[in-house]
């Protein structure tokens, strides 16, 4: 709290004009809301210009939303599951404590390294950058599954950087998605809505893991569901990427 809050306070802009952007239904007088609403309503009326104020319950009952929502489910349930189990994965397979230690500060770094480098969406595309982060990440379950005691333990090494990695891309890709298709008042309970789906799954991933580790006596059905996981996400991505944007 000491060193967040500071931080929050000197980065974090919230209003619009602090941000160089448009003012939503939040930050708007009372009579610049009446103004909007009647602009809206002549609209309406008329028959021009795109659909606005969508009800909160249509969207979240939308194709789209439902996109959204298997994307979150997949990245958390990959996310959770990996932190969870990664580490007792390693000790299993003949890693000291201090190993397990450093390779989970390994998958740390790559995933803040992802984190960075994610904003490669803007300009490579969200599809094509979710799309990458889900070929490392599915490469990395492989490598993580296949391992066993006796392996060159590089290739453990190699899967714990390919998973954070991947995460990395994917995770802040998903949100931006998110912003793409939803952005604009009511955005908020939108997203909420999709951090709760986030937290469901992740819990669930974390279970599952440990559930399929006690049936087969290893990781590997684990890791193999997370590289499933991780494909179907991607498909959720693609057919996204192929919906017209904006539904405000």
């Amino acid at each position: 709290m000491i060193g967040i809050f500071p931080l929050a306070a000197i980065l974090l802009r919230d209003h619009p004009r602090e941000r160089a952007s448009v003012a939503d239904e939040p930050f708007l007088s009372a009579a610049e809301r009446d103004a909007l609403s009647e602009k809206e309503g002549a609209a309406s009326r008329t028959g021009n210009g795109a659909p606005v104020g969508t009800p909160f319950w249509q969207r979240v009952f939308s194709l789209r939303f439902f996109l959204i929502a298997l994307i979150y489910s997949a990245v958390a349930f990959i996310l959770v599951g990996t932190t969870v189990h990664i580490v007792p994965h390693a000790t299993d397979q003949g890693f000291t404590p201090q190993e397990s230690a450093l390779i989970f500060l390994l998958w740390g770094i790559c995933a803040i390294a992802g984190n960075l480098i994610s904003g490669v969406s803007d300009s490579l595309g969200r599809v094509s950058t979710f799309a990458v982060g889900t070929v490392l990440g599915v490469c990395a379950c492989v490598l993580l599954a296949s391992f066993v005691r006796g392996m060159y333990p590089v290739l453990f090494y190699g899967g714990a950087a390919l998973s954070g990695a991947g995460l990395g891309l994917t995770r802040p890709t998903a949100s931006a998605l998110l912003a793409d298709h939803f952005s604009g008042s009511g955005f908020g309970k939108l997203n909420g809505s999709a951090v709760t789906i986030f937290a469901l799954s992740g819990a669930l991933g974390s279970f599952a893991m440990g559930y399929l580790f006690d049936l087969s006596g290893s990781y590997w059905s684990g890791f193999m569901v997370l590289a499933a996981v991780s494909l179907a996400g991607a498909g959720a991505a693609v057919t996204l990427g192929r919906m017209y944007r904006p539904l405000r």
